[in-house]
């Protein structure tokens, strides 16, 4: 049986990597600091024990149920209040789902996706995740459908990768999406995925991932270690690490309007310089009612450093918003 195995030595290197490098661009946005307090208590106590169930693990990235601080008398009620809770998001992602598989249009997409949808539950229903789509195929972890759908709206747009993709995800939530990529398109079997995030984050997606690839995946914290398939940064302030790395696709899904300026500056300034002539930046920005994320501010440093080729309207019952894709700009 898998299970993302928490390690206190390599959760140590990547604390300490925290620790010594405090840049504006690796201390956590006003948004995220009390989610990062409430990770790294989580995993100092329980280590990864909860991944996949405990909602203080993982917050909004984890596929774990969320439930409200219930007082009074919904206190009394509260095992109904939040069965209805697990009905409701139950329901969300069936209906996102079964409006994925209405959308697939080509039967060549129809072949290619159901492959893997088929392939998802056998290889994530061992790590006890919670929120899924429950499917004829088994559960697909929320993260996981989304990042399809993501996949499948840019193929419907005549983006699609291949065998020599190389990807580098900023914000790579636990790494459904890098997982997600290489079930498509294989991608790993000629190119590479590495993940750039902030600490703790970094550290869980890291552990995932090796659950899922093992010896392929590797945290990146100086330049002496060996190369591998998969790399996860150890800290935002030394993406010099992966200078040498060269990317056909960058993407974000959800986190650019949660950061910080000096944040999304960091991350497309070195996005620009390590990403290929052809390659596209992908930034997708949900809707939001919060007026410090509304995605205004990212935009307008993406729109001054790249051009727009496209945007997408995303509009399902767990994914709501705007996919932008960019390119490098040609003057």
């Amino acid at each position: 049986m898998q299970k993302v195995i928490h390690s206190p030595d390599t959760y140590a290197l990547f604390k300490a990597k925290k620790l010594k490098r405090q840049s504006e661009a690796s201390r956590p946005s006003d948004y995220w600091d009390a989610y990062v307090q409430d990770i790294v208590k989580e995993v100092e106590t329980n280590g990864l024990s909860g991944f996949g169930k405990t909602y203080a693990l993982t917050r909004g990235f984890g596929d774990t149920w969320k439930y409200p601080n219930y007082s009074g008398l919904k206190f009394l009620f509260r095992p109904l209040l939040e069965a209805r809770i697990r009905r409701l998001q139950k329901n969300r992602f069936k209906r996102a789902f079964a409006s994925l598989q209405e959308n697939l249009a080509s039967q060549s997409q129809v072949e290619h996706f159901t492959k893997v949808f088929s392939d998802i539950p056998l290889l994530t229903q061992d790590f006890g995740i919670q929120l899924t789509a429950n499917t004829t195929f088994g559960p697909i972890p929320g993260a996981y459908l989304n990042a399809l759908i993501y996949l499948f709206e840019l193929e419907k747009n005549g983006i699609i990768f291949g065998e020599h993709t190389n990807v580098l995800e900023i914000g790579g939530g636990y790494g459904a999406l890098i997982d997600s990529l290489n079930l498509l398109y294989s991608n790993l079997s000629h190119g590479h995925s590495d993940c750039i995030d902030l600490f703790p984050a970094n550290y869980i997606c890291y552990s995932y991932l090796r659950a899922r690839y093992g010896t392929l995946v590797g945290a990146r914290f100086d330049e002496s270690q060996n190369i591998k398939r998969i790399e996860v940064l150890g800290t935002i302030d030394e993406s010099q690490l992966f200078s040498g790395r060269r990317y056909n696709l960058v993407f974000n899904s959800n986190s650019f309007q949660e950061m910080s300026i000096e944040q999304v500056e960091h991350y497309v300034t070195f996005a620009a310089e390590c990403m290929t002539e052809d390659a596209l930046l992908c930034c997708f920005i949900y809707r939001s009612k919060h007026p410090t994320n509304s995605g205004d501010n990212a935009l307008e440093i993406l729109n001054k450093n790249f051009s727009i080729r496209s945007c997408i309207e995303i509009d399902y019952p767990t994914t709501s918003g705007r996919l932008f894709v960019y390119e490098k700009r040609k003057d």
